[in-house]
């Protein structure tokens, strides 16, 4: 890269030139205005040190209206020299087009700085800020530290100004100062927030107050963070970086959660397809299995072998349901919810699981409220009591006890089932209902384990806008408790 340097009368650039010279830059030294005029018309300069005077100045609006040649020397970045870091330079450097402004002794800066000019860090890069300052001098000032870093500058100089621009168009950032008339910063801050909506974009509100009040009205207004005046570029510098590199990074987490959900969706979508084309056959399976096992012209060994069949079908078959019923409540979105007497849905299911059962239980049914009603649906909530009911027979030995309790607290309806079994171990209980989590177990019966029933219990009643807790002693039964909202 080519940076151009202005020799001056009063002191020496040749420390500078060496300085950059070793750090790789190509470095040429021009003594006024003629030969840098003359430089630029055969080569590209990508850096101008000029210094803070009249003769910098002149040169540097030279540069800034030039149109003459064949690259854009116009945006060429200018970083000014001055003996001492003086406001009043500093604000003439700048409104002669000045990208920035340093202490000519600063060696250090000067590097750094024509760095950040040269390379700019890719966070600032096509970035666009709004500054909103009624302060022409801090306006300018902050407009053209911000374009230094590469970002495109929006100032306006009043609250109404950059609601206007916002409700039609986007920003990266907004650099809001405190005291404006007719609209404060932490007023535009709320607008911003509650009017437009613009709840995720980052503010960084200014002042030179120290006012305490203040400073929290910000915040609770919905400000991300805060700089006091006047101004340590430093200090802006890195808060204004953190705040891109914040909005830059929940955008990208954005994409990537959609681009999971879709996904999941297509997975979803690929199941509940293969899961409906396997129940057709595997029905047929287990249907002709069943009439072969009663057939009086097959052997003992062939109704063995045909037992072994028409089970291991059945199994695969609860397997099938239990994810087309995964992914059936994860692909539904919004259900249709209907007012539902939670008690018909617990005797319906009751009733289905004494019919199939070949084990004898105690059944119990306490119902400690009068009609209970809940908003529901009533398919998915007769699976909920299927699966946790068909778990309380499948892990409770012959001769056992299930209770059921419905009863009222607070804004909720709440059923308990309860059985005696063999229990949970403490170690599972916190991956129960994680989708094949590992932690299923056959019944005592030999009865296979899909490790989906009760995160599809789970999920379902999410679905329902309530929860499912379990409570459970290793050895003496378990107790599932169901949270719906009150229906009334």
């Amino acid at each position: 890269m080519n940076i151009v340097i202005i020799k001056h009368r009063d002191f020496s650039t040749e420390r500078i030139q060496e300085t950059f010279s070793k750090k790789g830059y190509t470095v040429f030294s021009c003594a006024n205005r003629e030969e840098v005029t003359d430089f630029v018309e055969h080569k590209c300069s990508n850096l101008f040190l000029l210094p803070a005077d009249e003769h910098g100045y002149e040169i540097a609006k030279m540069i800034r209206s030039s149109k003459v040649i064949d690259y854009n020397l116009s945006a060429t970045p200018i970083l000014f020299l001055g003996d001492s870091d003086d406001i009043t330079k500093r604000i003439e450097s700048i409104s002669c087009g000045g990208n920035d402004f340093v202490e000519r002794t600063n060696l250090a800066k000067i590097i750094k700085i024509s760095r950040n000019l040269l390379e700019p860090d890719l966070v600032w890069k096509g970035a666009k800020i709004i500054v909103v300052e009624d302060d022409k001098t801090s306006g300018r000032i902050i407009s053209s530290y911000v374009e230094n870093m590469g970002s495109v500058v929006k100032w306006f100089e009043s609250g109404d100004e950059c609601l206007k621009y916002l409700s039609t168009d986007t920003a990266d950032l907004l650099l809001v100062d405190y005291l404006m008339p007719k609209m404060n910063g932490a007023e535009l801050t709320k607008k911003i927030r509650n009017e437009l909506g613009l709840k995720e974009l980052p503010i960084i509100f200014t002042s030179s107050t120290l006012e305490k009040e203040e400073i929290l009205e910000f915040y609770r207004s919905g400000g991300n963070d805060y700089i006091s005046k006047p101004y340590l570029k430093e200090e802006l510098y890195t808060k204004m970086k953190l705040q891109l590199e914040n909005s830059q990074n929940t955008r990208s987490l954005n994409v990537y959660i959609e681009e999971l959900k879709n996904l999941s969706n297509v997975k979803d979508q690929f199941l509940a397809v293969c899961s409906h084309d396997l129940k057709t056959p595997l029905n047929s399976i287990i249907g002709y299995s069943d009439v072969l096992k009663e057939d009086a012209q097959v052997d003992d060994e062939s109704r063995e072998y045909i037992e072994i069949i028409n089970h291991a079908s059945k199994d695969l078959l609860t397997l099938v349901n239990d994810i087309l019923t995964c992914t059936e409540v994860h692909l539904s979105g919004e259900i249709e919810l209907e007012d539902i007497e939670l008690v018909k849905v617990v005797e319906y299911i009751l009733k289905q699981v004494k019919g199939t059962s070949r084990k004898e239980f105690e059944y119990k049914l306490t119902i400690d409220i009068k009609k209970p009603i809940i908003r529901g649906n009533l398919a998915m909530l007769r699976r909920v009591f299927s699966n946790i009911y068909s778990n309380a027979h499948k892990f409770t030995p012959t001769g056992g006890r299930i209770e059921t309790r419905i009863w009222e607290e607070g804004d909720f309806i709440k059923c308990s089932i309860s059985d005696s079994g063999i229990g949970i171990p403490d170690e599972h209980l916190e991956k129960l209902f994680y989708r094949m989590s590992g932690v299923g177990r056959e019944g005592l019966e030999g009865q296979k384990s899909t490790g989906l029933g009760l995160s599809i219990v789970k999920d379902i009643m999410e679905k329902h806008g309530g929860r499912v807790d379990v409570q459970s002693v290793e050895g003496s039964g378990t107790t599932f408790i169901l949270s719906f909202f009150n229906g009334r």
